[in-house]
């Protein structure tokens, strides 16, 4: 993370706010994912803002026409040594108070659950899930999912008053939704077979033991047989969750 300059605007999008989605990116590699094409292709503009390149994150959710947050290395449990987590819990925050959807991956559904008052730790025995792992849908927004890309050491449990949509054997809590638009998904529908090997590449070896080259090679033929059905349901979970559906049929 960027400690020694001062933090830096997001770049702007150049696009009406109504229009706009807020794209909160830790690390630079995730600043451009099939999550945000795939909002840019139904007609929104991406604000990406990085933390790991010293932008400042935003707090006034009512700007933006959602907002994701996606993963990364500091686990939120130590969100008062870092200011910019304490910003990102405001936004949080702010987003439910004024119904903007959210949308938060991995990190960014711990972030979500501590914005409710849920502590995200690692787990006492030390558990993580890399790579993919089967999860249960609960609920019908969830159809259509079994195998999905997981890599996390910590979890959360279900936040008091939030709806469980998927859960899991090592970490019950695997989706969750709170208010009416606010979404937290422990796994990375982010990440499809392109990404697998720069992924696991990227990670220092103590958090990857074992043959890295072979977990590669095993984890991008598990993506060739599960990937697919994930692009499917992103279709549809994506454009529900920017209220593009229910627009249309207002419009019909």
């Amino acid at each position: 993370m960027n400690k020694t300059n001062p933090p830096r605007k997001c770049p702007p999008s150049g696009a009406a706010t109504q229009r706009t989605v807020l794209a909160i990116a830790h690390l630079e590699a995730w600043a451009d994912n099939r999550i945000l094409t795939s909002i840019r292709s139904h007609g929104f503009s991406v604000e990406v803002c990085c933390v790991e390149s010293g932008h400042r994150v935003p707090v006034a959710a009512g700007d933006y026409a959602g907002i994701v947050i996606g993963g990364g290395l500091i686990p939120v449990i130590e969100a008062k040594r870092h200011p910019y987590m304490q910003r990102e819990l405001r936004l949080i925050r702010n987003a439910m108070a004024q119904n903007v959807p959210y949308l938060g991956i991995c990190l960014g559904a711990q972030l979500l659950a501590a914005a409710l008052g849920e502590i995200a730790e690692p787990a006492p025995d030390n558990r993580s899930e890399l790579g993919y792992q089967p999860i249960e849908s609960l609920d019908p927004i969830m159809d259509g999912l079994r195998f999905v890309f997981q890599w996390h050491w910590e979890g959360v449990a279900l936040p008091r008053n939030a709806t469980l949509l998927a859960s899991g054997r090592l970490f019950p809590t695997q989706a969750f939704r709170a208010g009416s638009n606010a979404y937290g998904m422990q796994f990375h529908p982010c990440v499809g077979p392109e990404q697998i090997a720069s992924w696991i590449g990227s990670f220092p070896s103590d958090r990857v033991p074992g043959d890295r080259n072979a977990l590669i090679r095993e984890q991008q033929a598990l993506a060739a047989q599960h990937d697919p059905a994930v692009e499917c349901w992103l279709a549809t979970f994506l454009p529900r969750w920017l209220g593009i559906a229910a627009l249309q049929g207002a419009h019909s």
